[in-house]
């Protein structure tokens, strides 16, 4: 039998408690997402966290800043997700933790 792609996959990457600025990218979302099966029910779980610091230095500028706060990184990977899986996303956000969890 072919492998045909996973059934599910979670996505919790981080260093330093930050998150990597490979998940701020569209091309790594569809590379993930093409690691799926192409049948329903196929899933992605992310913890995209939310640290109240910044990010890694090498993220680049964002609106005149040379570092993007957690909270910004956290939506610039929500961006991304957006593009790839949009209205597949589900967001679940857990306000006890401060943490975003997103299923797909």
């Amino acid at each position: 039998m072919a492998w045909t792609g996973f059934a599910s996959l979670a996505v919790d990457v981080f260093s330093g408690g930050r998150l990597l600025d490979t998940l701020l990218q569209p091309a790594t979302w569809r590379a993930i997402k093409g690691r799926l099966r192409g049948e329903a029910g196929a899933r992605v779980m992310v913890n995209l966290g939310q640290a109240s610091g910044p990010t890694a230095a090498g993220l680049g500028q964002v609106e005149g800043s040379s570092l993007v706060s957690g909270a910004q990184a956290t939506s610039l990977a929500l961006q991304a997700m957006l593009q790839v899986f949009g209205e597949e996303l589900d967001r679940i956000t857990m306000t006890i933790t401060c943490h975003l969890l997103s299923l797909v």
